[in-house]
């Protein structure tokens, strides 16, 4: 049995480097990504199930400055593709990108509630 822990799905150094290394500020930032991710993940699913590509579109638009400033890699071209993504209904590959979205922003919510910094 492996007891090393999972690989952060986040980076906050682009975060740090921003602020010029004001935690508070970094902190702040942190919580408030915790506010609003659920939301914003629950949007996108309803819009994925709902077929409703357009409102995809804006809600990836919407997350994606989150995503950059969190450093959640894995997502920097996925979400840029959900945003610009050409065509008029919800395919299969857009459906499994929103997914994936899902997914990794849910693990990244549960990895920063965990995240020493945050907790005092």
């Amino acid at each position: 049995m492996n007891n090393q822990p999972s690989p952060l799905n986040y980076d906050l150094s682009r975060l740090i480097r921003l602020s010029s290394g004001n935690m508070e500020f970094v902190k702040k930032m942190m919580r408030l990504f915790l506010k609003q991710a659920p939301a914003d993940i629950r949007e996108l699913e309803m819009a994925a199930t709902a077929g409703e590509l357009q409102k995809a579109k804006e809600l990836a638009h919407r997350m994606k400055p989150s995503v950059d400033n969190m450093g959640i890699e894995s997502l920097y071209t996925v979400i840029r593709s959900i945003e610009l993504y050409n065509s008029m209904d919800m395919t299969p590959e857009v459906y499994d990108e929103i997914q994936l979205t899902i997914g990794t922003i849910r693990q990244v919510i549960i990895q920063l509630e965990h995240d020493p910094l945050l907790i005092d």
